[in-house]
């Protein structure tokens, strides 16, 4: 009989633990399209226009954002002037959504520290144009 009921108990066990956790939600999760890596093409009307990219661009403005919150850009390495205001360097920052289309942004640049906010007005046919709103939002 002790058999019985310590084989009942063990089995018990293995069959509760097995029971699928209810807390976890299996839906699968859209994939934010703003995660990805964009190049600058047009700035018009204080909107940005970035192209999708496979790579971030060598001697262009863009940036990667990336799942983990990083926040990689290629950008002016130097203060402008005559001759450097085209010398790239890549910086490496963090990004937060802090709403539905405003991601915030804090990244180095050869001066020291941003932080700033992008208002996403659209992603679509691997564009993206957004804004800087100011005052910040």
């Amino acid at each position: 009989m002790k058999r019985i009921l310590i084989l009942f108990v063990l089995l018990s066990i293995t069959l509760l633990s097995c029971r699928k956790n209810k807390d976890h939600d299996d839906t699968p999760q859209l994939k934010n399209p703003f995660i990805n890596t964009w190049e600058f093409v047009w700035f018009e009307d204080n909107v940005q226009y970035m192209l999708k990219t496979t790579d971030l661009p060598d001697n262009k403005y863009g940036f990667q954002v990336l799942p983990d919150g990083t926040f990689i850009e290629s950008k002016n390495a130097t203060p402008c002037d005559t001759n450097s205001c085209f010398e790239y360097g890549i910086y490496q920052g963090t990004w937060l959504q802090t709403s539905d289309d405003i991601y915030h942004l804090s990244v180095p640049y050869w001066g020291g520290n941003m932080e700033y906010d992008i208002k996403v007005l659209s992603i679509a046919h691997d564009t993206l144009k957004y804004t800087i709103p100011y005052p910040p939002q």
